[in-house]
């Protein structure tokens, strides 16, 4: 699913790029311009904003490896 269609960035990439930024720093604050940052990208007209917000909170509140279990277990049923 594509979360910001200025930049074409998919949920995926997303996830990914904030269980790196987890496990690089794991106190570290991570905010949408730094999953952003850390892709080599820049929010464009901002609606994504929100979406990545709750991408960050679920990987914070649930642990990074559940968050992209529910992509996998998605692809595989398709």
């Amino acid at each position: 699913m594509y979360i910001c269609s200025c930049n074409v960035i998919t949920a995926l990439e997303i996830k990914r790029a904030i269980i790196e930024l987890l496990k690089a720093d794991p106190l570290r604050v991570i905010t949408p311009g730094s999953v952003y940052r850390s892709m080599g990208y820049r929010p464009r007209c901002g609606s994504c904003l929100p979406h990545v917000s709750m991408l960050i909170a679920a990987a914070e509140e649930t642990g990074a490896h559940l968050v992209l279990e529910d992509d996998y277990s998605l692809a595989e049923s398709a």
